[in-house]
């Protein structure tokens, strides 16, 4: 990319301002100029763009429910890929407990198992745990409240797998607030 482009790419992850990691990388056609939110590190082979900022939970997480580790953003969301049995080497699997790995089972092995770990969840007064749904997924990526909701017909909207349709569509997109 960088060789057909004729420059080298910025690296930049949102989960240094948002609720959500998403590392990226992206080719630009203009300078970056720095200030306080925004720092450029060339310590590295790739130059990093370092944004910072503070995305409120309680703006972006269903009331009641509270981040479980607040000093970290969420992993990486990826595509909703539901199955009856986990796929071939599940990405973090050695890296949960047993009860981590049941709630992956129960959510149909639906993302990877370490997406399930308690330090990624979130959790409300009785105990309860679970991993952000997709209206929260779409607030952390910086889109609007809804906003894949329309990505099916009416009659489409009524069917089993229309919130993996979603969530799918926010697995593979960009953070809002980086671009």
């Amino acid at each position: 990319m960088s060789q057909g482009y004729g420059a080298d790419p910025l690296f930049c992850d949102a989960g240094s301002f948002t609720w959500c990691h998403r590392p990226r990388l992206y080719w630009l056609s203009w300078e970056i100029d720095e200030c306080d939110n925004a720092r450029l590190d060339h310590s590295g082979d790739l130059v990093k763009l370092e944004l910072s900022g503070n995305q409120k939970t309680e703006e972006v997480i269903r009331a009641g429910w509270w981040k479980v580790d607040p000093e970290k953003a969420f992993p990486t969301f990826t595509t909703s890929r539901p199955r009856d049995r986990a796929g071939r080497k599940p990405a973090g699997v050695q890296q949960c407990s047993l009860h981590e790995l049941e709630r992956w089972h129960q959510d149909r092995f639906r993302f990877p198992p370490y997406q399930y770990k308690d330090t990624h969840c979130l959790v409300n007064r009785t105990g309860d745990f679970r991993i952000p749904d997709v209206s929260e997924r779409e607030l952390m990526m910086g889109f609007p409240l809804h906003y894949t909701s329309t990505c099916c017909g009416k009659t489409e909207r009524k069917k089993a797998d229309y919130n993996d349709v979603r969530l799918t569509l926010l697995g593979n997109s960009w953070s809002v607030p980086v671009v």
